[in-house]
Order: C-alpha cells, then sequence, then structure tokens
C-alpha cells in the first residue's frame, strides 16, 4: 500500500509541477523504490530553497541512523551533496552510503547502480577537494617565499642606496 501511494504522491508531484502549481512539503518519506523516484527527489531538491532543504535534512537527521530506511539514508546523502546546501558535506554523504554498502554487500536492488554512481561521484569530489585544498596550501607557502623573496630585495635595495648615498658624501 505504501508503494502505492509513494508512486501516486510521484505522480502527484510531477504533475503538480507541471501545471505550475507549488511543489508539495517536503517531509520524511516512504524509501524510493527505483532510481527514477530518486531522481524526482533531486529534481524537487535542487529547486527548494535552502531554507526548505535545512528543514527536510532537520527532519531525516532527526531518526536514529539505525532506524532510517534504505531511501532515508538515500535522500539524506543526496540532501549532504546538494550545491548550495548550507550543510553541504560530501564526506558525510559518503560515508552514509558507505555504511549503507557495508550494510547491504551483495546489493541488488534496482538501486545498486545508482549508489555506485552516486558514490564514485561523491569520491571524485572528495578527491578533487583534498586536491584543491592541497593547492592552496602549496600557493600560500609560495606566496610567504615570495613575500620574503621580496622583502630581502627591498632590504639589499635600501642597503644600495644608502652605500650610493654614503659614497657621494
Amino acid at each position: 500500500m505504501k508503494r502505492i501511494l509513494s508512486k501516486h504522491g510521484v505522480l502527484i508531484g510531477l504533475l503538480a509541477l507541471a501545471g505550475g502549481c507549488a511543489p508539495l512539503p517536503m517531509v520524511v518519506s516512504s524509501p524510493p523504490a527505483t532510481p527514477a523516484e530518486l531522481l524526482v527527489f533531486q529534481d524537487k531538491i535542487n529547486r527548494s530553497a535552502p531554507a526548505d532543504l535545512i528543514k527536510q535534512y532537520n527532519a531525516l537527521n532527526a531518526l536514529p541512523a539505525q532506524s532510517r530506511n534504505d531511501g532515508q539514508v538515500l535522500e539524506l546523502a543526496l540532501l549532504l551533496s546538494q550545491p548550495g546546501f548550507p550543510l553541504r558535506n560530501d564526506t558525510a554523504a559518503l560515508q552514509l552510503l558507505q555504511n549503507r554498502e557495508a550494510r547491504l554487500p551483495n546489493d541488488a536492488s534496482a538501486l545498486a547502480p545508482f549508489v555506485h554512481w552516486l558514490r564514485a561521484s561523491l569520491q571524485e569530489r572528495v578527491r578533487l577537494a583534498a586536491s584543491v585544498d592541497d593547492t592552496t596550501n602549496q600557493l600560500r607557502d609560495e606566496k610567504k617565499r615570495a613575500d620574503a623573496c621580496n622583502d630581502k630585495l627591498q632590504a639589499i635595495r635600501k642597503m644600495e642606496d644608502s652605500l650610493i648615498e654614503r659614497n657621494q658624501h
């Protein structure tokens, strides 16, 4: 019965969006059964205001981790990886997916390819963020060295000017 209501809820949400109506309010939902339903959820959060995203996050995060169903874990991971989300945390989203995979090592559900894709995307984001951080640190270090060299050059120029001035007297 929940599955039928979930599918009808998605259909009603799509019809509301297509008709220009306001989207349905976000609440803790039943688990998405298909990647298509997760994509509908992703589309909904793409168009949601940050305050609505925080409400959805708080509702999902308030659930004890052990009692979250598979869909809620995936929705939470999608929220945490959402660009523009004030509480964005790709590492936490990746951890949720890795914990899910540890719990379901031989997952053969329709969601498995979507979850593998999302995990790979998040791993790449985390890797790139670490690379950017490393490059930023290297740039900061090089700037410090350049500033130190510039200070030494200025000191040498002052010494040169003082020697020239002394020789002229």
